[in-house]
């Protein structure tokens, strides 16, 4: 994939976004839900859904940040503020990125979404396809439309900062050959064209987003049920990580996740990251029991509701 340098003017860094949704006259902002992209992208959708249903649109401002380590800054950067961040997508897997951030800053996860992600193929009006030779997007949205470029050998895939952006990106350069790879809401906000509709390789393909702040705006206590995130750094050793699973397992726990990324400077040592959902009141107690013998390193990441699906706009 060839790839493209961030266009400035696509997006204007650390500004503020206010939905068209929201009404003036709304009483001073108290939080900020940051996200990386632009108005229109899939994490702009999941900080929308956030500040509505987690705080309250009337008190809720957000702001779209270039990159997932400027998300993370400004969350260190004040207790008000919070991110939106992509953890899992149902096609493509872990975005490892951010699992990174997670162990590597100083945020935990508070809450979770389930955002329904269909692409949409986006060009500027009167164009066919036979006309398209390069399509612009995000590599995780170049990487879950690959049947378009199977069926279309001669479109040719270039990544981008971001799928909304990209749709800018489009509509500035006005070139019939480029098409660009995002949201329905983001076609929408740039007047362009859907060429050919819900794109992504797999129907039910969807994103699990996370809600991050500083450890100290956390709950304290979350009722059943409820989804636990940790990371443990294991002894490389035989039978290390299936002694921590079976446990989980006897505490009646249900495992959601399961992944390692490695630790740099260690070669061939790993640290996981572990999800699981507390149902009720019985595992909870055998949960925080076992939590007490535990022999290794582990790291609390998030104690947070299980999460729903977010309303498609």
């Amino acid at each position: 994939m060839t790839q493209v340098p961030f266009t400035p003017s696509a997006i204007q860094p650390g500004a503020a976004v206010k939905p068209t949704e929201y009404k003036m006259g709304q009483p001073p902002v108290k939080r900020c839900v940051a996200f990386q992209g632009n108005v229109g992208s899939f994490s702009h959708r999941a900080a929308r859904h956030f500040a509505e249903k987690t705080f309250g649109q009337y008190e809720t401002s957000l702001l779209a940040c270039r990159s997932f380590s400027e998300v993370f800054e400004k969350i260190e950067s004040s207790k008000d503020f919070y991110g939106a961040i992509p953890l899992e997508n149902s096609s493509m897997g872990s975005i490892d990125a951010n699992y990174d951030l997670l162990w590597n800053r100083s945020a935990v996860i508070v809450n979770e979404v389930f955002v329904p992600v269909h692409h949409n193929l986006i060009t500027i009006p009167n164009v066919a396809l036979e006309d398209i030779r390069e399509v612009y997007s995000h590599p995780a949205a170049l990487d879950q439309c690959k049947k378009l470029f199977q069926k279309y050998p001669h479109m040719k895939p270039v990544t981008y900062w971001d799928t909304s952006a990209s749709a800018i990106f489009v509509k500035e350069q006005n070139n019939p050959t480029f098409a660009a790879i995002a949201s329905k809401k983001a076609c929408e906000e740039q007047e362009l064209n859907i060429l050919v509709p819900n794109i992504e390789d797999y129907e039910h393909n969807a994103t699990r987003f996370g809600l991050i702040t500083k450890a100290d705006n956390a709950a304290n206590h979350v009722p059943t049920p409820y989804k636990v995130s940790v990371a443990l750094e294991l002894p490389n050793e035989p039978g290390s990580l299936a002694t921590v699973l079976t446990n989980f397992a006897r505490c009646g726990v249900n495992l959601t996740t399961c992944k390692s990324r490695p630790e740099p400077g260690k070669p061939w040592h790993y640290r996981f990251f572990v999800d699981m959902e507390v149902a009720n009141e019985d595992q909870h107690k055998k949960i925080y029991a076992y939590r007490k013998e535990f022999q290794y390193d582990v790291r609390l990441l998030g104690l947070y509701p299980v999460g729903g699906t977010a309303e498609l706009d």
